[in-house]
């Protein structure tokens, strides 16, 4: 009872934060209802798990539904679905142990199906990777992402005897005119892949048909919704030729 007691009256200034970012942010960007609604309750189910209580994600998923009543039928259907989908990912992701444990909860956890320490010989040859400035081994193969074709860029640890894969990226060339659409085609398959990621861009592609000028800037960041930990970054960056390159940077577990 004390716990049931302490999680409703909590709930209101665990939900107000992301109510407050919406508003601030109205102004530059959509921040939809689905956005806001998930976030507070991640935040409440956190706070509920670690008070102790028994069905924690049942009950903060109960609160979260009792605050719904001020949206449009359309809205808080649209939530509702949402925040069912949100419990299932807690409870198969590992429910309050996970929550109560966040840094052991990483989205993505490798890089072209090889996890994140796994040793070089897994994905290739050592001679076929290069020493960069500063000791790593940089291992590049050819592949096609998001329908873009281009190269993976596997960063591992110098040692003789046993490399450990640290991060990887991908660089895709496209053309100017394709701008728009590769950027916007390249994140919805990172979000497709890891659907759970919270995503963060800017308008400088607004629509598919959206060239690349010389000084078009770019950026999306995608982050661990519990941890704040960024899983994933795409920019816009220029070759050798200044050609347009789309840029993304999975960091890895020993970059966070």
């Amino acid at each position: 009872m004390p716990i049931r007691w302490w999680t409703r009256t909590s709930i209101m200034a665990v939900f107000a934060a992301p109510v407050v970012v919406c508003g601030a942010l109205a102004a530059q960007s959509a921040t939809s209802p689905v956005d806001v609604y998930v976030t507070a309750y991640r935040r409440l189910a956190r706070q509920t798990c670690r008070a102790g209580a028994t069905n924690a994600l049942e009950e903060s998923l109960t609160d979260m539904r009792g605050t719904l009543t001020g949206l449009s039928p359309s809205e808080r259907t649209a939530v509702s679905a949402a925040l069912d989908s949100a419990h299932a990912e807690l409870v198969q992701e590992g429910g309050c142990e996970t929550l109560k444990n966040p840094m052991r909860r990483v989205l993505i956890d490798s890089f072209e199906g090889h996890a994140w320490g796994s040793l070089l010989s897994e994905a290739g040859s050592r001679k076929d990777a290069e020493a960069d400035a500063n000791g790593f081994l940089i291992l590049t193969r050819h592949v096609k992402f998001a329908g873009v074709k281009g190269d993976a860029v596997y960063t591992y640890t110098g040692s003789d005897t046993r490399e450990r894969l640290l991060n990887g990226r991908y660089r895709l060339p496209v053309k100017d005119k394709d701008c728009g659409k590769r950027w916007r085609a390249v994140e919805q398959e990172i979000v497709k892949r890891h659907p759970s990621l919270r995503v963060a861009g800017g308008d400088a592609f607004p629509s598919d048909d959206t060239r690349c000028a010389a000084d078009t800037q770019a950026v999306t960041t995608f982050r661990n919704p519990d941890t704040g930990a960024m899983e994933a970054r795409m920019t816009l960056d220029r070759d050798a030729k200044g050609k347009p390159v789309i840029d993304v940077e999975y960091p890895g577990l020993a970059m966070r």
